[in-house]
């Protein structure tokens, strides 16, 4: 039987360790950049119905169907394509 130094499974180990950590903050950044964007696409949207006329005192859009991402991209369609019904 070969002989096994005893520091080789904590090596193991502190290296597993750290790659569960590592990858445990990719996730948490991944999901804070997430919210970060849906932020600025929800200024981006309010702003941009204030520049189309449109003075949304009270707009949420935490309960809606959409993201703000989708929202703000709907806006960009219809000042861009101004159709005359929408369904």
């Amino acid at each position: 039987m070969a002989y096994k130094p005893l520091w080789v499974p904590a090596v193991a180990v502190a290296t597993a360790s750290v790659l569960v950590l590592l990858n445990l903050v990719i996730v948490l950044l991944n999901f804070l950049r997430a919210k970060l964007n849906d932020t600025q696409n929800a200024i981006s949207l309010e702003a941009g119905l204030r520049r189309a006329g449109y003075d949304p005192v009270d707009f949420f859009t935490d309960g809606s169907a959409a993201n703000p991402s989708l929202q703000l991209l709907h806006l960009k369609i219809l000042r861009i394509c101004r159709p005359q019904r929408v369904l």
